[in-house]
């Protein structure tokens, strides 16, 4: 096969052409910045090329790679409202001097094998928010960005493809056929047309129609592209029978065999010579792959929507869409009101996991296998959308009450039951689903739980009806319920409803449902309040950056210290620090409570390399002031959120220099699961720890994986029973039994053995008779402030009888 004029000189200059981004992503900072209302964007690749609106671009400046490098290296949005608070940009140049940047929202340039290669950023010298929508439009403009430069790949590697046929020619006969080969083996859709017939097609294009290569070949294209299309295609063919030399990009809308909404594709046409003619070798893409379209049951109508309010990815509606439907299923209750609905929102559980073991590429494609399993399991009147990332909403109409919209989430789940198939690769997944219904239907959850009100009102004051003397005392439900009744509903806040609702499913162990009510909302605004009083502690009290703590008035962390006692002696052999945190308003808040808000968020990272600081510097003190301290211990608990940080070898050794204690006094705290999760990457952490001669001790131990085989691979100093196990020695013979396995396993593998959770003598007896070498528990001391503890140590008789 031999490429039509220009010749090889000038097909390697269309090709350069090709590669040259300048033309195509000039505009793509203006229109992020008008799209969000900003005042400065920016566009940074990682070849170093930028493009930016209303900025000052001389040489690369550090200044950009601190933004950009925080975009690339997380899959989503990265928005920091306010630049000079954050400890990342606080610094900046750009923030405190001209033009002072203090709103920033960046998205990563992902590609589909997972790559990121650059980043989409909007910036203000104000504090501002942006809508989901505008997000939304952000995260589109970052993957048109990706597809442009895929587009401009793929069809470059096609003409340097056909260029080698075409130097091959003479010396291969067979050489069409090569090429042909050549072709079949790309992945998007590649056509060969001389004049208006088909003379070739791949798999991938015909897949893409539902058709058989052989059902295509000889089909006239203009048959395949949508009527109103069809005119757009005349002009091509024009714009074609001119010698237009150059390749040619258009959007059509093609027929598929089966669906009856057309596929939005995009196509591009260069000219070549084949089979001794003029032919035109073209390149094929989805825009909207497998639109899903509903209302077309013909018992509710759904309006008819632009463009702008489809997914890009999976063909849905998007959020704005979704909302629109919404609005519009309001609107239809209020006409109609024994037409109930419900807005069920669903996330895909561990998708992120998923995505990292698949590749972006191909959880990209699940998400697209996701969305068509949703439409085959629904009623086509029933719009559903793509919310972003794994999560998706779905209207469902004509529910009489709260069991059918069960039963549909119910349909669902069963639905998931089948696996995925993606590249040959078998993809099982599950969705928690959160349920808000119409006003009608909610109505009948808030009566259900005034009636548990009532019930347990009835419970609570039985007593009190057994004495009075007419029998009767008036029932008098918690008005609080009464706020769970309906109000004005809004589009938005169905969809946050779901989406509370959604949330609490997770929180009951994932793959299952749940139905909205108020107290769920009551929770989350709790935890949202819970966690920003968290963030706004953390940032009030200290700065790691700086050797030491700045205490407020307002909110303060504290350490408190509890013993841990020799079984043999009776001395004590160590402390483990347990943080706390005052709050201004509530007093001590239990860590059972904010320490998994810390873990969620990260904030355990700050917050836990405070914990380590102190407690080391806490050890120093007592060691410089009490000889008893010079061989004791400190234990302090690390997360696996901690373990897994890169900086944690670095930070450690600097805490350790520092304050000046030896790593052999420093005894760092793990449970099981944390080890487990990626064994590894933890073993290898932990050796450079036990290299450091830092002790290490697995923490709970018989509440995770309790595995031998790995437990030997650890460079473990001590295993920690839990209390669960010690609080139960006493009921049965058994459980004493599974204390005394514990500690024979560590004996035997050389470890050391404390006891969680002592507080009675009979459990201590117990303990010791079993060997157990050390013990930590009420029974000797609660958890207290350092200047107890440092008594305690500095007494002549510090010790509890062993």
């Amino acid at each position: 096969m031999m490429l039509q004029e220009p010749k090889n000189e000038a097909i390697k200059s269309d090709a350069g052409r090709q590669y040259d981004p300048a033309a195509v992503f000039a505009e793509i900072p203006h229109l992020a910045a008008r799209i969000c209302g900003t005042s400065m964007a920016l566009l940074y690749l990682i070849d170093g090329t930028r493009y930016a609106f209303n900025l000052e671009l001389l040489e690369v400046s550090l200044w950009e790679v601190d933004f950009w490098a925080h975009t690339v290296v997380q899959p989503d949005v990265l928005i920091v409202g306010d630049t000079s608070q954050d400890v990342r940009f606080a610094n900046n140049p750009k923030v405190t001097s001209s033009p002072y940047i203090r709103f920033y929202a960046g998205v990563p340039l992902i590609t589909a094998e997972g790559q990121a290669v650059g980043a989409l950023c909007v910036l203000d010298s104000v504090q501002r928010e942006l809508s989901q929508l505008q997000l939304d439009a952000l995260q589109g403009l970052s993957r048109q960005v990706i597809a442009q430069r895929e587009l401009q790949r793929h069809f470059s590697d096609l003409t340097q493809t056909a260029l080698q046929c075409h130097q091959r020619e003479n010396s291969r006969p067979y050489a069409e056929g090569e090429y042909l080969t050549v072709l079949e083996q790309v992945q998007d859709g590649i056509f060969i047309l001389q004049g208006s017939q088909l003379l070739f097609v791949n798999q991938p294009f015909a897949k893409m129609l539902g058709y058989t290569v052989a059902e295509l070949k000889g089909m006239d294209f203009s048959a395949l592209v949508a009527p109103e299309d069809r005119r757009k295609l005349s002009h091509t063919n024009r714009r074609g029978r001119a010698k237009v030399s150059e390749p040619q990009t258009s959007d059509f809308r093609l027929l598929h065999k089966h669906q009856a909404n057309p596929i939005r594709v995009s196509v591009k046409v260069a000219p070549i010579s084949y089979q001794g003619g003029v032919a035109s070798l073209g390149l094929v893409r989805m825009i909207h792959p497998g639109r899903l379209v509903a209302g077309r049951d013909g018992r509710f109508a759904v309006p008819a929507l632009p463009d702008s309010y489809y997914d890009l990815l999976t063909g849905l509606l998007n959020h704005a869409g979704l909302l629109k439907c919404v609005e519009f299923a309001i609107e239809q209750s209020k006409q109609q009101p024994s037409n109930g609905f419900a807005v069920l929102f669903l996330n895909i559980d561990h998708f992120k996991r998923i995505q990292y073991s698949l590749g972006y590429r191909l959880g990209e494609q699940l998400l697209v296998a996701f969305a068509h399993r949703l439409q085959t399991c629904l009623r086509a009147g029933d719009p559903i959308g793509h919310l972003g990332s794994d999560e998706f909403g779905i209207v469902v109409h004509h529910i009489k009450n709260i069991a059918d919209s069960l039963a549909i989430a119910e349909r669902l789940h069963e639905s998931l039951k089948v696996p995925f198939l993606i590249e040959r690769q078998e993809v099982f997944i599950t969705v928690s689903i959160g349920i808000a219904l119409s006003a009608g239907l909610q109505a009948e959850v808030s009566s259900r739980l005034l009636l548990q009100d009532v019930a347990a009102h009835q419970c609570q004051t039985k007593a009190e009806l057994d004495t009075t003397a007419n029998g009767v005392v008036p029932l008098r439900p918690p008005a609080r319920r009464l706020k769970d009744l309906p109000a004005q509903q809004r589009p938005e806040d169905l969809l946050r409803d779901a989406g509370v609702a959604m949330y609490s499913a997770k929180a009951q162990g994932k793959a299952n449902s749940q139905v909205f009510n108020a107290g769920m909302h009551t929770r989350v605004l709790a935890g949202w309040r819970l966690e920003t009083d968290l963030r706004r502690a953390i940032q009030e009290n200290f700065d790691l950056s700086s050797k030491t703590s700045k205490f407020t008035a307002h909110s303060k962390f504290l350490l408190h210290y509890q013993p841990i006692v020799s079984l043999t002696t009776g001395t004590i052999a160590g402390f483990e620090a347990l943080v706390r945190w005052l709050h201004p308003e509530r007093g001590l808040v239990s860590p059972t409570e904010f320490i998994p808000v810390a873990e969620q968020t990260g904030l355990i990272v700050p917050l836990g390399a405070w914990v380590l600081r102190e407690a080391c510097l806490q050890m120093r003190w007592w060691q410089e002031q009490f000889p008893a301290a010079q061989q004791m211990t400190m234990s302090v608990n690390l997360s696996g959120i901690q373990l897994s940080q890169p900086a944690l070898l670095a930070q450690i050794d600097e805490t350790l220099q520092y304050t000046g204690i030896q790593p052999s006094c420093l005894k760092l705290e793990i449970t099981e699961s944390v080890v487990m999760d990626n064994t590894d990457a933890a073993t290898a952490v932990l050796e450079q720890l036990r290299d450091r001669n830092i002790q290490l001790c697995i923490d709970d131990f018989g509440t995770g994986y309790s595995s031998l085989s790995y437990l030997r691979r650890f460079p473990i100093n001590t295993l920690k029973i839990d209390r669960s196990f010690v609080s139960a020695m006493c009921d049965k013979a058994e459980n004493s039994e599974i204390v005394r396995a514990i500690v024979m396993l560590a004996n035997n593998l050389g470890m050391q053995v404390v006891a969680e959770g002592i507080e009675t003598p009979a459990q201590l007896q117990l303990l010791s008779g079993l060997q157990c070498e050390y013990g930590q528990g009420y029974y000797f001391s609660k958890p207290m402030d350092s200047e107890t503890a440092g008594a305690l140590i500095s007494a002549p008789s510090a010790n509890f009888g062993g």
